[in-house]
């Protein structure tokens, strides 16, 4: 009898060209693999028949390469989707966030942080004033808080700020408990479009067989060309796919962290979408989502991509989405079909619309604060599938949807929300 057994994990690497040794995340993976091969890719275009730069003489030398074909699919855990999400050609930041809680009727109170320590702030005072008090400290460099006047506030700080360095005074506090309470530590990881410079490689660490005898490979300076995540009521699916530059033996140093036991279950959370001229009510509630992340990889990542999105400068990153099973009611179908009364224009604006997709699982986390996800698409264009009448005068359809070219700074934003305190943010 032949038993075989595999493995796959991710790293990310601090420079292209040096492999990643230390905080592998071995995913529990459905399927995955890496192929080498060695390749020719022409870098004018010429001589696979496509003719971009057809001034290009004919002897134009081309380029060769030894190459890996990477491939994974996966339930989405938080850590495995945050490296994928940097392999796909994003960045991120990680901010510690904190629920502070006042509990008086006047007073005030400080924050410390890192033994530097704010002017006195009103019991009631405005988000806006809390965030100003913490920014004008040298030991935090920026700090976002919101939250109604005199709390709870959610106050987000540099993620090297940790329970010991941040603390509350509540000693002037008057009414009440007299408290100021910190509670709720977590880390927010925000993921955008990176600028070329700033784009992070991974390494896929693989091995076929079982212990002394097994194949360890390392795939070095990998660039995941799609992600796709598909949700539905049963949980989300991610697929990957792309190349990786180099395939070298594994040093035998690698270690590795196992993915978190959270799995983001669609059964156990939710779908939100927001926008600016589509409401729920109007939209309905997204049965299913498939979000997909295109990333043509330019000639130097050596593969035989071109921008045909140039203008997604500098990336060229393409973002497209389907959301499937929506329900809205007959009204607001006459609505956009033949406006709203007297005849007057719909407020519902097809096919132009600004799209905030939100999923949460609060089923398998304890404490306050559930894994989530934000993506956030600036401006798109959506477009109605088909769509049929169902009973009781209600209309189900489907919208797929695609970011524009070139409409903001970052198009593209996707927050990560967890409490394990060891997930790095990448």
């Amino acid at each position: 009898m032949i038993h075989q057994t595999t493995g796959f994990g991710l790293g990310t690497q601090l420079t292209k060209g040096t492999a990643a040794s230390t905080n592998f995340i071995r995913g529990r993976m459905g399927t995955s693999g890496v192929m080498p091969r060695y390749d020719e890719v022409d870098n004018a275009g010429e001589h696979t028949g496509i003719h971009q730069r057809a001034t290009v003489l004919q002897s134009t030398p081309i380029r060769a390469g030894y190459i890996g074909t990477i491939n994974m699919s996966w339930r989405l855990y938080p850590n495995m989707i945050g490296y994928a999400l940097h392999g796909v050609g994003l960045n991120n930041t990680t901010a510690t966030t904190v629920i502070l809680t006042i509990d008086a009727t006047g007073g005030t109170f400080t924050l410390t942080v890192t033994a530097q320590t704010t002017a006195a702030i009103a019991f009631d005072a405005a988000a806006s004033a809390v965030e100003t008090a913490l920014e004008l400290l040298s030991t935090v460099t920026v700090a976002t808080v919101t939250g109604d006047a005199g709390g709870p506030y959610t106050i987000q700080v540099d993620s090297s700020v940790t329970a010991a360095t941040f603390t509350s005074n509540a000693g002037s506090l008057t009414g009440g408990g007299s408290t100021a309470t910190f509670s709720g530590w977590y880390y927010t990881h925000t993921f955008t479009f990176a600028d070329t410079d700033d784009e992070k490689y991974l390494t896929a660490w693989h091995a076929v067989g079982e212990s002394a005898n097994r194949f360890d490979k390392n795939a070095r300076d990998v660039r995941l060309s799609q992600l796709q995540l598909a949700a539905d009521r049963s949980g989300i699916a991610a697929t990957a796919s792309g190349l990786a530059l180099n395939e070298l033996d594994a040093t035998g140093s690698e270690t590795f962290t196992a993915e978190v036991d959270a799995l983001l279950s669609q059964a156990n959370g939710s779908f939100t979408l927001t926008s600016s001229d589509l409401t729920a009510n109007t939209i309905g509630t997204p049965r299913g989502n498939t979000f997909t992340i295109d990333n043509p990889l330019d000639e130097e990542e050596q593969q035989l991509h071109s921008f045909q999105r140039a203008s997604l400068t500098p990336t060229g990153k393409d973002v497209s989405g389907t959301l499937t099973g929506l329900v809205f009611s007959e009204a607001a179908y006459s609505e956009l079909i033949w406006g709203a009364a007297a005849g007057t224009a719909p407020v519902i604006a097809i096919p132009s619309c600004a799209l905030s997709w939100v999923f949460n699982t609060p089923g398998y986390v304890t404490g306050a604060v559930p894994y989530s996800m934000t993506t956030t698409i600036a401006v798109a264009q959506a477009r109605m599938q088909p769509f049929d009448e169902t009973g009781g005068g209600q209309i189900i359809y489907d919208m797929s949807y695609r970011m524009t070219d070139a409409l903001s700074a970052a198009p593209l934003t996707i927050t990560l929300v967890n409490d394990t305190v060891n997930y790095t943010g990448t």
